[in-house]
């Protein structure tokens, strides 16, 4: 899982901190069941949502990258409590910005 890779860690420009142990497996476990069949339950939403806050709470992150192009699942028009940058927007919003300048 691209959690574990240290993929996010790569950025020197920010400090990336994510899901530990058990939390970490839960999390994924979510992600890959929520995806495989593209609908959210509220006990996932919940698990998301949990680890989360404490990302933000416990361990000092400022935002939540929803990286997983499944996230909006849990997300979209839901008030987590926390900060979350969407990085699907992020890559439409450029796709666009690109589309737009070569036509």
């Amino acid at each position: 899982m691209v959690m574990e890779t240290q993929l996010y860690g790569v950025l020197s420009f920010a400090t990336v901190v994510v899901p530990q142990g058990d939390a970490l497996d839960e999390v994924h476990r979510n992600y890959s069941e929520m995806a495989t069949v593209g609908r959210v339950t509220e006990a996932q939403r919940r698990t998301f949502f949990t680890e989360g806050a404490k990302l933000v709470h416990d361990r000092g992150a400022d935002v939540v990258l929803l990286s997983g192009t499944d996230l909006f699942l849990a997300f979209q028009d839901r008030d987590c409590g926390f900060p979350v940058l969407d990085c699907a927007d992020i890559h439409v919003e450029a796709i666009y910005r690109i589309s737009a300048a070569s036509t």
